[in-house]
């Protein structure tokens, strides 16, 4: 059998049968339209060992390619109009057979033996890919035998020290290394990696150029692929016996001779220098052969030289490559992005160049593909710019089919001959350039560009060596955008939703539309896969081929399980648009990025715990630093994972990740860490994302906490991955971030619960629990129980104290919330003596802590205002305000909680127009940050609708203390000081406009609260009972206001706080009335013991006012003309 001249189907697919009647076909589609024209139909499964619904979905692909075939009949009659029909039926079938059998001896021989597989390692010259079946055919054969083909790589990239890397991955001895036609390949560094090494060639010339312990196979003597294989085998396995395995394929063999009399072109072991054996006495010596071999050459070359300059005047023919596109069937038009392209080219002269930049799978390819087919230029060639070799052997099919004399062809051939391949490819360069620029215009598509540097000296600059032409680029690296060479940049997006519809109604129902309830299903399933147009085939044809449900897909989808991808691939093989799925796309980009820098696995990982929208870039930073990042960033971008970015003032740099690919990004991740490394991992990105939630929480940052709460709710939903302790600490910071937006049903929700189990983690992570405490201390101040609040804040401060002495910062920010929770609770003294430590502290440890000294600064100021101390207040506030200017914007959320503390001042003061402006201010601000119905909107609402309600504008006081009220009560307890003090406001107002009964109702709630909350001795109770006295004074009801008003005066004396000043305002006032009663009566001397009550009532006041306020004070003004008006 070693002499008859055999084929093998891949190379008369690859010569002859890519293309019937216009349309491509897959290698597997002929397979099974060779069976369907031998009448095999229901024994293609067995007969190719493939599954019937592999073969049902290759049918119904065939199918939809060549449009209008609905049955196999259709098939078989398509292919009988063409030429190729007696080749695909005779010929064709019969390699088939013989290569079926070849595979099944092979796979049945060595199952026998049982044995473990042998690693194998390949590496093949240039020589061998000159006939594309080689190398894909003895890898799949070796396959069959019982070898484990550990990796197979080019003699170019593996002189490129790629090799060392790649070796590096496999086990630590590989049984065989086998080099397949090798010119100049560097193995030394690799002498120990394998156990046996074997050159693969045709002549045993320069087999001492290698290491003497390599075995030698010669395949110069046999003529066909089969006889050559078993010789390889022979080599491989020495002690095994393949007489009867090659007797038994000699047997069948014999069988189909017929065949072997085809004129077809065979399939021989690719040639380096078939030589005649009386020719190798007259090349005895290297150097006389490499002496008559370089005058041979240049011979050559002068003679092309001449046929170049004579052929650069003749038009160079219409060409074109197979610009392979799907049927108009299946295929969705993008015709807003041809038009992009169009525009960019059109009336521009020159080499014009416009990348389409995308991620894989967007349909970049096929977009490129489709403006080419609409254009009329002479020369029309798709270059696949994948890999250097790639690029290569596509500018050696260009100058092939450049090549339209016998001239050109020999110059070709000799090119070939030559042994430095530099110098061959810059010849063959300047054949292509000089024959291009011939051409009166010609488009050049440059696929799958991984960088620029690579192909520079393959890619048209220079417009007077290559002439005037467009070339359109594609790749996924979106950071060439920063590429002088490009004129222009074009982003192939996502799909929207109606273009997803229409693909996979094109596909699944042929074009046919769904049923409005169909419709809506569909439409709701479309939006689970990712808007691209590799994803909406799959999914397409997945459903087609399997018949499963749209729910089971998206199931199988999210599991990634291996048979499922396995069957995904099969399909793309079927279709032909696509060569990899979703999933291989992205592990492949992730072992690239992994192997770029070790520390990129830490942070994809990171970013696949969290949202895939708005990732803050600074998050990253605390992680890693900023220079790793930047280089993470780059590389993300490279292969165009990042779908947006966004910079903002607010949020500084956010980064958007499609989420398909953070969901492939983890299960690729955690599934090749191990769990000790997952732990290790998850706990340090853990404490990136507390620390960063601590900063935030601390400097009130009120985008970023909203940012941030989508981020952390996502990081809590791994509940697998987390451990106890840290689900317990991220929630305790989440429920600070709740309460500060204003989401209290979350916080009410989370609160007890977590208090609970926080106590568990007090011995192990002391500075978390304390500081956990200490907020959450706070939030229960907020919500109103102040007795929880301070019970947690003083668990706080026990542990600041006896665990971390030395957290200076901790224990002031403590001591300032704790303070705040004795004000709420009326003890300002007390409040003030514990604010006062924490001021010391800062000061003393922290002086660059701004806006905690400035928090605790308003506090102070705000204690010192209700003890009296008005200038002490103000000199407070202002000097906060101060710090907050100089380190923070004014616009910043912790500014407007000032600002109201300010206006709230004045008013006290008397000053209400300047209270007005403070306290409108900060409203504004925290109306650009917050949400229109959030706590610290109501609170700042309700201190402007008080001074509002002094300046006389009852009805807009009247609206903006019923909108806060309003949401008080959607977020807190009936119960809760916030309700009773906004009542308290809306019921003043109610009195001034006479609705007493109204009044009335709101104040006498308040009084419950305040009585229950406070007790009935408090400031603040005597606060309520003033103006309940107020009420009934306006509504004529003197004796039961005198009451109110004198009971409330009892209390302020009680607690010798200044707001006496106001009830006896309001007596005086009270008497005043009274007073006018008696003159009506015309009882002169009721009227002056009145009229000498007011004036007592008066004077006692003034003496009050003159003790706590300016001398400029308003209130002193108008009590001094009060007194006046009763003396005239």
């Amino acid at each position: 059998m070693q002499n008859k001249k055999v084929i093998l189907p891949l190379d008369i697919y690859y010569d002859h049968l890519q293309v019937i009647n216009g349309i491509e076909f897959t290698p597997r589609e002929i397979e099974i339209i060779s069976c369907l024209l031998n009448g095999r139909m229901n024994a293609i499964p067995r007969f190719l060992s493939i599954s019937s619904r592999a073969v049902e979905a290759h049918t119904r692909n065939i199918r939809q390619k060549a449009s209008g075939l609905h049955s196999h009949e259709d098939i078989v009659n398509f292919v009988k109009k063409s030429e190729k029909f007696s080749l695909i039926k005779n010929e064709y079938y019969l390699s088939l057979e013989i290569r079926i059998h070849f595979e099944k001896i092979l796979k049945t021989s060595f199952k026998k033996i049982g044995t473990e597989p042998l690693d194998c390692f390949i590496i093949y010259g240039q020589q061998a890919t000159k006939i594309p079946s080689f190398i894909p055919s003895l890898k799949e054969h070796l396959k069959c035998a019982g070898f484990k083909i550990e990796k197979s790589i080019s003699e170019e990239k593996a002189n490129k020290n790629k090799i060392q890397n790649a070796v590096g991955s496999s086990p630590s001895f590989i049984t065989y290394l086998l080099c397949i036609f090798p010119e100049e390949l560097k193995l030394s560094e690799l002498e120990n990696k394998f156990n046996e090494k074997f050159i693969l060639q045709e002549e045993k010339t320069n087999i001492e150029e290698y290491k003497k312990d390599f075995n030698y196979i010669n395949l110069q003597k046999n003529l066909n692929y089969y006889s050559s294989f078993f010789e390889i085998l022979k080599k491989l396995l020495p002690n095994f016996n393949f007489d009867k395995i090659i007797s038994d394929f000699e047997d069948e063999y014999k069988k189909k001779e017929g065949f072997t009399e085809s004129k077809l072109l065979e399939s021989k072991i690719p040639k380096v220098a078939l030589t005649e054996s009386k020719s190798e006495n007259w090349f005895a010596y290297a150097s006389r052969r490499y002496l008559i071999a370089a005058f041979f050459v240049a011979g050559f070359i002068g003679c092309g030289y001449l046929a170049l300059q004579w052929y650069q005047n003749l038009r160079i023919p219409s060409i074109q490559s197979d610009l392979i596109i799907p049927t108009e069937s299946v295929r969705l038009d993008r015709p807003e992005l041809i038009a992009q392209i169009d525009e960019n080219f059109k009336g521009k002269g020159g080499i014009q160049i416009v990348a389409l930049i995308g991620m894989g799978g967007a349909g970049k390819t096929i977009l490129a593909r489709q403006y080419a087919h609409l254009q009329k230029a002479a020369i029309i060639w798709e270059v696949n710019a994948k890999t250097l070799q790639s690029l290569k052997t596509s500018f050696e099919n260009l100058a092939r089919s450049l090549a339209v004399t016998e001239e050109d062809k020999k110059f070709l051939d000799v090119l070939q001959e030559f042994k430095k391949s530099d110098q061959r490819e810059k010849q063959l360069i300047q054949f292509i350039k000089d024959r291009l620029k011939a051409s009166e215009n010609w488009i050049l598509i440059y696929d799958n560009v991984d960088k620029m540097a690579d192909i520079k000296s393959y890619f048209p600059i220079d417009v007077k060596t290559w002439g005037q032409g467009k070339i359109i680029l594609t790749t996924q690296d979106s950071t060439i955008k920063n590429n002088s060479l490009l004129n222009h940049t074009i982003q192939v997006g996502e799909l929207s939703d109606k273009q997803k519809l229409a693909l996979f109604t094109k596909i699944l129902r042929e074009g046919k539309p769904f049923y409005s309830i169909e419709l809506e299903k569909t439409k709701k399933f479309l939006k689970e896969i990712p808007s691209f147009p590799l994803d909406v085939n799959l999914a397409a044809y997945y459903l087609k081929a399997t018949s499963i449900s749209p729910e089971n897909y998206l199931g199988r989808l999210n599991h990634h399980h291996k048979d499922f991808e396995s069957v995904q691939q099969d399909l793309l093989k079927g279709a032909g648009e696509y060569t990899k799925t979703r999933y291989d796309i992205i592990t492949l980009t992730i072992k690239q990025l992994i192997g770029t820098q070790r520390d990129f696995a830490d942070l994809l990982l990171f970013i696949s715990l969290l949202d895939s929208q708005n990732i803050p870039r600074e998050l990253l930073d605390k992680y890693k630093g900023n220079i790793i990042v930047d280089n993470f960033i780059y590389n993300l971008k490279k292969y165009s994972l990042i779908t947006n970015e966004s910079l903002s003032s607010s949020l500084g740099s956010c980064l958007f990740i499609h989420k398909s690919t953070q969901e492939i990004c983890l299960h690729y991740l955690l599934k090749v860490l191990n769990s000790k490394k997952n732990e290790h991992l998850i706990s340090s990105i853990a404490n990136s994302l507390q620390d960063y939630m601590t900063t935030i929480v601390d400097e009130e940052d009120i985008p970023r906490m909203m940012n941030l709460v989508t981020h952390c709710e996502f990081f809590l939903s791994h509940h697998n991955l987390l451990s106890s302790e840290i689900k317990e600490l991220i929630t305790g910071e989440l429920i600070c971030i709740y309460f500060y937006l204003g989401n209290y049903k979350k916080t009410l929700l989370e609160l007890e619960k977590i208090v609970e189990n926080l106590n568990r983690y007090k011995g192990k992570n002391h500075i978390r629990v304390a500081y956990l405490f200490a907020h959450l201390g706070r939030v229960y101040r907020e919500l109103g129980d102040y007795k929880k609040a301070k019970q947690l804040l003083e668990q706080s401060l026990i542990g600041y104290e006896k665990y971390l002495p030395e957290n200076y910062d901790g224990k002031a920010k403590v001591l300032m919330c704790l303070g705040n929770v004795y004000m709420s609770l009326g003890n300002y003294k007390e409040a003030q003596n514990i604010l006062e430590q924490s001021s010391i502290i800062y000061k003393d440890h922290f002086s660059d802590k701004h806006i905690s000294i400035a928090q605790v600064l308003t506090y102070l100021g705000y204690t010192h205002r209700v003890l009296g101390n008005f200038e002490k207040a103000k000199s407070l506030i202002e000097e906060s305000i101060k710090i907050h200017k100089k380190h923070f914007s004014e616009d910043h959320i912790g500014f407007a909680w000032i600002l109201v503390h300010l206006g709230s001042l004045y008013r006290e003061l008397g000053d209400y127009d300047k209270a007005q402006n403070l306290i409108k201010q900060g409203l504004q601000i925290y109306k650009k940050h917050l949400s229109e119905d959030h706590t610290f909107v109501a609170w700042a609402s309700a201190h402007l609708g008080s001074i509002l309600k002094e300046l006389g504008d009852y009805d807009k006081a009247k609206n903006l203390l019923m909108r806060s009220l309003k949401i008080y009560r959607k977020h807190l307890t009936e119960n809760h000081n916030f309700i009773a003090w906004a009542s308290i406001l809306l019921g003043k107002v109610y009195g001034q406009q006479n609705n007493f009964q109204e009044a009335k109702n709101l104040l006498k709630n308040s009084l419950r609260i305040y009585e229950n909350n406070y007790g009935k001795d408090h400031i603040e109770t005597a606060r309520i009972l003033r103006n309940m006295g107020c009420v009934y004074l306006l509504e004529g009801n003197l004796e039961t206001g005198e009451a109110y008003l004198r009971n409330a005066l009892e209390i302020f004396k009680r607690n010798n706080h200044y707001e006496s000043y106001v009830v006896l305002e309001n007596l005086a006032d009270l008497y005043l009335k009274k007073s006018g009663q008696e003159v009506n009566k015309k009882d002169s001397q009721q009227r002056k013991t009145c009229e000498n009550q007011a004036r007592g009532c008066l004077k006692q006041a003034l003496e009050i006012v003159e003790t706590y306020f300016p001398a400029n004070s308003p209130h002193i003004k108008r009590i001094n003309n009060t007194i006046k008006s009763i003396s005239n």
